[in-house]
């Protein structure tokens, strides 16, 4: 089985809000991707329809996939206005921080995720 998005952000050491562990619990874990996930049925309870219709998704129910671009919601780490670029490969702007893998073939830039 793959990892979760959730577990992947962890192994690398990215900060999310996952009180509950990972466990489809809290609902904290916030993240949105350049490519569509689905609404998981799950999700629908722990979600506003403003965070659904928005596309944001929690990382504990998704799996990650090689080279997908992700948006994390962070309560843990806040960063004012100014973006900052820590040399980790993500990038953190009015809490929310952008986290690219580039994988072996390349990437591609995130524009308007959030």
């Amino acid at each position: 089985m793959k990892k979760t998005i959730l577990k992947y952000l962890q192994k690398k050491g990215i900060p999310v809000n996952a009180v509950c562990g990972g466990n489809h619990k809290c609902g904290k874990c916030l993240v949105k991707t350049e490519r569509a996930l689905p609404l998981r049925e799950e999700e629908r309870r722990l979600l506003s329809d403003e965070q659904a219709e928005r596309g944001l998704r929690l990382a504990c129910m998704h799996e990650y996939e090689e080279g997908d671009v992700i948006a994390v919601q962070s309560d843990v780490m806040k960063v004012e206005d100014s973006l900052k670029d820590d040399n980790t490969g993500y990038r953190y702007r009015d809490g929310y921080g952008l986290i690219t893998d580039l994988g072996k073939n390349g990437g591609s830039a995130a524009q308007g995720l959030c």
